[in-house]
């Protein structure tokens, strides 16, 4: 391979980071294995200019013994992400005009069936947030998690001046740098507000940090120190259910779609581009839905699946868990 078209590599990078302005975690994925994919047209002195769909799908095979050995559906997903990093990254070569074909066009996909999502029933979910051995700064952390069904880098990214206290508000910047609103409840406002009585008390001396959560030390905290902070408390739960971050983002839209909730706005709430993705998220127990929609179909009535006007200020968009 000639050594000019190792440059791709690194404009590609630049055009995930700059332009698409994808994530550190994102950008970091697509780099490794593009990477692994450049060393693979190395070692067999191949021409980016002269490849056909079968050196592609020969790559995917050299690494595809190694991800099964994981388990199968993770190891077919994993085959299935390179897929997809390989064919942008030769439409990005082909929008600038490096490649007159592109063989990664016709390369499929492997099929494999979808694990349905994990997610805490509401009785679960209140037993949590509920951890008598919960403090202020952790309590508001996992209130804000179900009752707004952000990602824990959204929730990590949240500035003081990013809420607007007084209508339970939320500027969330998602994945692409794309902002949208978000509401959260009572309980969550309830909880955030103690937190913030306390906050100060994690400030250093002249300390100027705007981040809304922060650590003992008095900086930014962390997406890995959200992870730890709900694993420390899983552990003393006695939930038989393993409990991380996202589980509560599948919870949120789970618990909305069980009240009645539409799908578009639920895919509004959670900032999917795709409705497609909001539709994988809803993959759950169709008898669990039945049961809780039924539970609530006297005081409903009639009701037309979309977030009522109440719930649109915040008043009822965390699942209706307790009296307000």
């Amino acid at each position: 391979m000639k050594k000019n078209q190792r440059s791709w590599f690194d404009e590609f990078i630049s055009y995930l980071k700059y332009e698409r302005k994808y994530s550190v975690n994102t950008v970091k994925t697509y780099g490794i294995y593009i990477g692994k994919f450049f060393d693979y047209l190395e070692r067999g002195k191949l021409n980016l200019k002269k490849l056909d769909h079968r050196d592609i799908r020969s790559f995917l095979v050299s690494i595809q013994e190694n991800e099964l050995k994981k388990a199968q559906n993770k190891g077919k997903s994993s085959i299935a992400l390179i897929a997809s990093i390989i064919r942008s990254f030769f439409k990005f070569c082909m929008k600038r005009k490096y490649l007159d074909d592109n063989p990664a066009a016709i390369v499929a996909t492997p099929k494999f069936n979808q694990p349905l999502p994990k997610f805490l029933t509401e009785k679960e979910a209140e037993k949590f947030c509920q951890l008598p051995v919960l403090i202020l700064r952790d309590k508001a952390i996992l209130e804000i998690l179900y009752g707004s069904g952000i990602r824990v880098a959204e929730l990590t990214g949240i500035t003081l001046d990013d809420i607007d206290f007084k209508n339970k508000i939320i500027r969330i910047r998602g994945k692409g740098n794309k902002e949208r609103l978000s509401l959260y409840g009572s309980q969550a406002a309830r909880a955030l507000n103690f937190y913030l009585h306390i906050r100060p008390f994690l400030m250093k001396a002249g300390s100027k940090e705007i981040e809304l959560f922060l650590n003992y030390k008095g900086k930014k905290l962390s997406e890995r120190q959200v992870q730890r902070i709900v694993e420390k408390y899983w552990l003393i739960s006695e939930l038989d259910k393993k409990i991380t971050p996202h589980i509560f983002r599948h919870s949120f839209a789970s618990h909305l779609l069980a009240r009645g909730c539409g799908l578009r706005e639920i895919q509004e709430l959670l900032g999917h581009k795709s409705l497609a993705t909001t539709e994988k998220y809803l993959h759950v127990d169709l008898a669990y839905l039945i049961k809780n929609y039924k539970k609530g179909g006297e005081k409903r009535n009639e009701q037309k699946t979309e977030i009522e006007p109440a719930q649109r200020e915040g008043i009822r968009l965390e699942p209706a868990r307790r009296n307000h």
